[in-house]
């Protein structure tokens, strides 16, 4: 990794924070509720696998992620 790659590197963890926050806001004011997950996860030992993580356990076929009718694609 040369210098310029260690210089980029906080610019694009401050980006990806930056684009997260705006999907969670985006949610948040959408409707979708996900009261025991959340987004970004990280996960991996460098933490470079980007996922959904749970925050407290999940039962049996219960919900976990909540979308309002009108925000559905469907063809």
């Amino acid at each position: 990794m040369n210098s310029e790659d260690k210089n980029q590197e906080p610019e694009k963890v401050d980006n990806m924070a930056i684009k997260y926050a705006v999907f969670n806001k985006w949610c948040d004011d959408n409707g979708i509720i996900s009261p025991k997950i959340k987004y970004p996860g990280l996960f991996g030992p460098n933490k470079d696998l980007i996922g959904l993580q749970a925050t407290a356990p999940i039962e049996y076929r219960e919900a976990f992620l909540y979308v309002p009718h009108r925000m559905l694609l469907t063809m």
